[in-house]
């Protein structure tokens, strides 16, 4: 049997067209390196070919085991999980927001309050089955396509970032518009990294470049966020992805000379996110950020809030309190505050629940983005689990009291349209990369 003929036959047993690619290659390096050592035995190049090949047993009985591992594998813990805590999202904020305090208190009121119920939780799921369509719709995505095109989605992405300042004015709008860019970059950075693979320190060099020039739009561009908290929590993810594609290998070079060449390279983003233009009201913020962790009550106005977070934390019940904060501004009782929300409506005990749920979400993730042989996959999956993860530990420490407050986006607790569809991308990412373990080979 030839080689051509037997490679045929073990790859009609194939039923994944993807897994064809990888099941070929994969065979053909151990074809080639059995012949090799038949060859340096003193056999003459067609025979030692020959051996290899019969070496490697019947080729349908090789391709039916072949196929057991190289096909599709649906992550149900990871779905179901995720079907678990979107549920749990809706049915929070659909109970929080009928008990807000909306301000209405006219002879109509209790009419509008209910139509506004029943409008907020309306929206709330529509936006979420989208969601849950994106997350399946991705299941099904190469992702090897976007790293294909990924200096393409930087360049849309860069002109996102400098006409953010023209397009959008309304102020809370533009905050919103700006959190959901820097949420968006740690995929954009994953892709950058592998694209320069193999690129040893220049390949550090050109992804930092691409990242400072990010920095710099939002300096030099009118009308931008020149400094923002969700900068900083973007900062820190790509940092740790950085260090994690050095720790894998992608850029071939030893480690320690790329962990050196990494921070040196990132300390001028650093300094100017923080240094020169560096809004006086957050100078204030980084005096008491040495205070997060202690039991002193901070100083200056704007931590008025925070210090009523920490202090209402011994009045919350085990099960269920049913009573809302009215120090925290009614709308953000249901978005940016409904974890304090929770464990003043719900309980501790519901509300660690969650918060471990979402933890146990993010290791899941970790987890199998790490056991990924294509390191695009692992990078992806990665970016994706570091991110969340992330975001999961300041959005909880922000509502103890423990951590600066600003706008913070978590998967299956995220309010609004927006937040809503960019967390499903998050979540739509991870189970794809854990679906084509094993199917995707490795671009070169």
């Amino acid at each position: 049997m030839t080689y051509e003929e037997y490679m045929i036959i073990l790859e009609n047993q194939i039923k994944n067209k993807k897994a064809k690619d990888l099941v070929r290659q994969e065979f053909e390096n151990h074809i080639e390196e059995q012949k090799e050592s038949y060859e340096a035995e003193g056999m003459e190049e067609k025979a030692a070919l020959e051996e290899a090949i019969r070496q490697m047993g019947d080729p349908v009985a090789a391709g039916q085991a072949l196929n057991q591992i190289h096909r599709p594998k649906f992550p149900l813990r990871l779905f179901t999980l995720a079907i678990i805590l979107t549920i749990f999202g809706i049915l929070m904020q659909g109970i929080i927001f009928s008990h807000v305090d909306l301000g209405y208190h006219t002879p109509n009121a209790q009419n509008v309050w209910i139509a506004s119920s029943f409008h907020y939780l309306g929206k709330t799921i529509l936006f979420n089955i989208l969601g849950l369509g994106i997350i399946l719709g991705m299941l099904y995505f190469n992702y090897n396509l976007f790293v294909k095109f990924i200096l393409i989605f930087y360049g849309i992405y860069f002109l996102f970032v400098a006409a953010g300042g023209f397009v959008i004015v309304e102020y809370h709008s533009y905050w919103s518009y700006n959190y959901s860019l820097w949420m968006v970059y740690p995929l954009i950075f994953a892709g950058l990294l592998y694209h320069f693979k193999n690129k040893e320190i220049w390949g550090i060099f050109i992804c930092e470049s691409l990242t400072l020039a990010i920095f710099l739009a939002k300096i030099i561009f009118p009308g931008n966020v020149t400094f923002s908290s969700a900068a900083i929590e973007c900062y820190i993810i790509i940092i740790f992805i950085l260090f994690l594609s050095i720790k894998k290998g992608i850029f071939g070079l030893p480690s320690k000379k790329l962990y050196a060449a990494g921070f040196l390279m990132f300390t001028p983003v650093l300094s100017l996110i923080l240094l020169p233009w560096l809004p006086p009201y957050y100078t204030a913020r980084l005096k008491n950020m040495f205070l997060f962790f202690t039991g002193s009550q901070l100083e200056g106005e704007g931590y008025y809030l925070v210090n009523h977070l920490r202090e209402n934390i011994p009045h919350y019940s085990l099960f269920g309190g049913s009573t809302l904060p009215d120090y925290i501004n009614p709308g953000e009782l249901y978005s940016n505050f409904m974890l304090t929300s929770a464990f003043s409506w719900f309980g501790i005990i519901p509300g660690l629940m969650v918060i471990l749920l979402l933890i146990l979400f993010c290791i899941l993730t970790l987890k199998s983005a790490l056991h990924q042989h294509n390191r695009l996959g692992m990078l992806l999956g990665s970016a994706c689990g570091i991110s969340i993860l992330v975001r999961v530990l300041a959005y909880t420490f922000s509502n103890l009291g423990y951590g600066e407050y600003y706008t913070i986006s978590v998967p299956f607790l995220a309010y609004g349209g927006i937040n809503i569809l960019l967390n499903a991308v998050y979540v739509g990412f991870v189970l794809c990369v854990f679906r084509n373990t094993n199917i995707l080979k490795e671009e070169c």
